[in-house]
């Protein structure tokens, strides 16, 4: 088995940290833990596929640093004007999956 390489270890470690935001954007802190539905939504506006109904929607968002948030129903939504604001967030995560 070979060495990790610095290259490979700090695109780890970067990961680590999405998947660590991935969670808190999601609620987990707050819940301890995540529902499948809610991240299928996030990850599904990460890859920038807005078909889902929960993606693209319009909310009134009151925290512009906000990549999304949770509906009366308790649904995790991802507004229209935060898709690319995730997208970008995310990039390692979508550019590691291409």
């Amino acid at each position: 088995m070979g060495l990790i390489t610095e290259k490979a270890a700090t695109a780890d470690s970067q990961e680590r940290v999405l998947l660590y935001d991935f969670w808190r954007t999601l609620g987990g802190e707050e819940r301890q833990q995540i529902r499948v539905a809610d991240t299928a939504t996030l990850a599904t506006a990460v890859l920038r596929m807005h078909e889902a109904r929960a993606i693209g929607v319009d909310f009134p968002s009151q925290d512009p640093t906000q990549l999304g948030t949770f509906n009366q129903d308790d649904v995790f939504l991802v507004g229209s004007r935060q898709l690319a604001k995730v997208h970008k967030h995310f990039e390692l995560f979508y550019l590691n999956r291409l």
